[in-house]
């Protein structure tokens, strides 16, 4: 995975100094594991800090999932109902970095140590399985922008 950032991110991804600023974007990109190594592309992940008051509970984050294509799979804030609400309830994991996870070298950012995430019934597997057993639990069924195009 890389992840790419724009000018008003730069500061704290650097710096470690936390918070990001109104209008900060990271964008991961991710490819699909191929035998230990990079294979097809995979989903693009955006977050864009929005303004204070956007979602207050989620430290004003919104998150976007784009496909290989470039097409918005899912977008919204981390709040109750949102399709991203699962976004935000896994980067709360990361509060101390402002939401953001990172591996300490490229990008500043203390790494967060991961463990279960109870909020996320289907953490502790890979949502892009074709047998997730947790498929059924998902909050975001159907929204998946890993599942099989029909």
């Amino acid at each position: 995975m890389f992840t790419f950032i724009n000018k008003k991110a730069e500061g704290p991804a650097q710096s470690g100094k936390f918070p990001f600023a109104d209008g900060s974007v990271l964008v991961k990109e991710a490819w699909a594991d191929s035998a230990g190594k990079p294979g097809e592309k995979g989903s693009v992940f955006v977050m864009e800090k929005r303004k204070k008051g956007y979602d207050s509970a989620n430290a004003d984050w919104h998150y976007a999932v784009l496909g290989p294509d470039g097409s918005v799979q899912m977008t919204g804030s981390g709040k109750a109902g949102a399709s991203t609400q699962f976004c935000s309830q896994c980067h709360k994991a990361a509060k101390a970095n402002d939401y953001v996870f990172g591996n300490g070298t490229t990008m500043k950012v203390t790494p967060v140590k991961l463990g279960a995430a109870p909020q996320n019934p289907c953490a502790a597997k890979n949502p892009c399985a074709a047998k997730n057993p947790c498929a059924a639990k998902n909050p975001c069924a159907g929204k998946n922008p890993c599942a099989p195009k029909k």
